[in-house]
């Protein structure tokens, strides 16, 4: 297990963001840097208001976060930078509230995944597959070299893919705690650990109300 000592959820919400937003798109910006490209990234989502309801698939990655991390760069920002901290506090603003809409879908069972499932169970035996199913954008998007779960015990859980992290993380008042997990031949857990801490530093100071 890892922990950040930097912050917790008591910085980031007199910061006005909700922690949990903001600890996915610090690990979004990390993913970013370690694979060099956005990547499919699970979060799990409870349904437990329905009967029988299980779980639900975040999609973390968006449109706003790519747009964010993007902004952010492959490696830390200097004082050369064209970006400003203002350019990069509103896309930080508009990927964490995609994020908060999304995961608000996906409690009400309006998530895409269990519905994808569910038709593709559907199908009758030698039934034609849909076209959508064997669209490779589609195909990549369900490659998850990301999956992540906000967990309440140490051990964690393996990474869903090969080339994969998996990421169980809780948020305490003034730190996180992360269980990071990965293959041994690729390392990288730890180089994942290492660009997190830097990413939540860095997001860190970019939040920080000016004194």
């Amino acid at each position: 297990m890892e922990i950040f000592k930097g912050f917790g959820k008591k910085y980031l919400k007199e910061a006005g963001f909700e922690p949990n937003d903001f600890v996915q798109m610090a690990m979004q910006l990390a993913a970013y840097r370690l694979y060099g490209r956005p990547v499919g990234t699970y979060e799990a989502s409870q349904t437990r208001k329905f009967r029988h309801g299980r779980t639900e698939t975040i999609r973390p990655l968006s449109l706003e976060s790519e747009a964010f991390v993007k902004c952010m760069g492959l490696k830390p920002h200097d004082e050369g930078d064209i970006a400003t901290c203002e350019d990069r506090l509103y896309l930080l603003d508009q990927a964490v509230l995609k994020h908060s809409e999304y995961g608000a879908e996906a409690v009400q069972g309006m998530g895409v995944d269990r519905h994808f499932f569910g038709l593709s169970q559907s199908m009758e035996p030698g039934e034609n597959e849909p076209a959508l199913f064997s669209n490779p954008l589609f195909q990549d998007s369900k490659n998850w070299r990301f999956s992540t779960s906000f967990v309440t015990y140490a051990p964690g859980f393996a990474p869903t893919a090969d080339d994969g992290v998996g990421i169980g993380y809780l948020i305490e008042k003034d730190s996180c705690f992360f269980t990071i997990t990965s293959r041994k031949d690729n390392g990288y857990a730890e180089k994942f650990r290492d660009l997190l801490e830097e990413a939540l530093q860095e997001m860190g100071e970019l939040v920080k109300p000016v004194q």
